[in-house]
């Protein structure tokens, strides 16, 4: 199992180390992380690539060096602490495009994942409020490209485990969860899931066996907790146009 790299996630100055990855079953790497003891700030940060696209750049800073320069898509980045509560993302295409210079100004006590999702090779429907558009375009198209930034709670210690979150971060793609049929119980259907949105599942065994269905096709959709068990977020998005996710674990 790969090993998350650590990076210090500071407004300023950050440390140069590659992109963070997942274990070859898909299975995020757990780490520990707590909210620390007294003194602002206390906040956390795991940064995930749920994009469409093979790999982006990311930095603070529109002048800043690349923390991540190749951020893989379902990969993330380790929780390290914030040491300002109000940080600066800037997101680049493959070709080195800004596609998305954004500000964030989080709690002074917060522990969050933050999802990159959407495909940066097109634009999002006219209408649709997103982000600016990009700044190296020869003919702007009026209409802002698809990438979104989706931000859900480190939840921890919860009373009920486990805990489940999936998100829908494919594009186009209507994402429909079943739990099969077993033990003489019929399958029945967990949720319909639109683009950019997510279900949080609660009170669950530490193992899960379900069915996501997507444009009529069935994939497996299974969670093994291993060691220390903790809730689990679990994005989907497109790796080559087909549909792939990953399991992104919490330590309680």
């Amino acid at each position: 199992m790969n090993s998350l790299p650590k990076i210090f996630l500071i407004l300023v100055v950050a440390s140069a180390s590659p992109c963070p990855g997942k274990d070859a079953a898909g299975r995020g790497t757990r780490h520990h992380a707590t909210n620390g003891g007294e003194g602002p700030p206390s906040i956390r940060l795991t940064i995930i690539n749920a994009t469409s696209v093979p790999e982006i750049s990311l930095s603070k800073g529109t002048n800043a060096p690349a923390d991540y320069p190749r951020f893989r898509q379902g990969t993330w980045t380790a929780d390290e602490p914030l040491t300002n509560s109000t940080i600066n993302l800037v997101v680049r295409s493959p070709e080195g495009v800004i596609v998305a210079n954004r500000p964030f100004v989080f709690p002074r006590k917060c522990h969050r994942f933050l999802l990159l999702s959407g495909d940066l090779r097109r634009n999002s429907p006219v209408g649709k409020p997103n982000l600016p558009l990009p700044r190296a375009s020869v003919t702007p198209d009026p209409r802002p490209p698809d990438l979104q930034f989706l931000s859900y709670p480190v939840e921890l210690v919860t009373k009920d485990p486990f805990h489940y979150r999936v998100v829908n971060a494919m594009p186009d793609k209507t994402l429909t969860l079943r739990v099969p049929a077993h033990d003489g119980k019929p399958a029945r259907t967990l949720g319909i899931l639109s683009p950019g949105n997510s279900l949080l599942f609660t009170g669950h065994p530490p193992s899960i066996e379900w069915i996501a269905e997507i444009d009529g096709v069935r994939f497996p959709l299974s969670v093994t907790q291993e060691g220390a068990a903790g809730n689990c977020l679990i994005p989907f998005f497109l790796r080559n146009g087909r549909p792939d996710f990953v399991r992104i674990f919490e330590n309680p």
